[in-house]
């Protein structure tokens, strides 16, 4: 049912009427998505013969599809970063019209245990850097470590 009103509003001993349309309806009912029935890794190897082309890989997708594939969340698109995606435009049904991919070859970016290392190296000179022997305070006493004395 749609009705339209005018709303009127009145502030202290005087009276402002503020037009304001109100439209009485419904709202549209929730997306739900549709599982995909693709083949993914045919796509994806698909891609790998043809590499740094877009191309249009499907239509009408969840949105989402579009993330998974650029963080290798899909597992045909992974490692992150080995293939690149793009989604284009959306439905009436809240799908992504048009979704483009393209393979960019192996990932630059590290694997896990090679981060972890290179953390902890990063930490090791850190620490380097920032201690400091024991030395007297601007009070002429001497500097206590507070996070390594054992008696604190």
């Amino acid at each position: 049912m749609n009705a339209k009103f005018l709303i009127s509003k009145t502030i202290n001993t005087t009276t402002t009427t503020k037009e304001k349309m109100m439209e009485w309806k419904t709202p549209p009912k929730a997306v739900r998505y549709k599982r995909s029935n693709r083949d993914w890794a045919e796509i994806a190897d698909s891609l790998k013969k043809n590499p740094n082309e877009w191309a249009l890989i499907a239509k009408d997708v969840n949105p989402s599809t579009v993330t998974h594939i650029r963080y290798g969340r899909l597992k045909a698109f992974g490692p992150e970063g080995v293939f690149e995606a793009s989604g284009h435009g959306r439905n009436d049904d809240g799908y992504t019209k048009e979704l483009y991919a393209r393979y960019v070859g192996a990932s630059t970016a590290s694997t896990a245990s090679d981060v972890t290392t290179a953390h902890a190296e990063a930490s090791a000179r850190f620490a380097e850097t920032t201690a400091s022997p024991a030395t007297e305070s601007a009070y002429g006493t001497p500097a206590v470590d507070f996070f390594n004395d054992p008696e604190l």
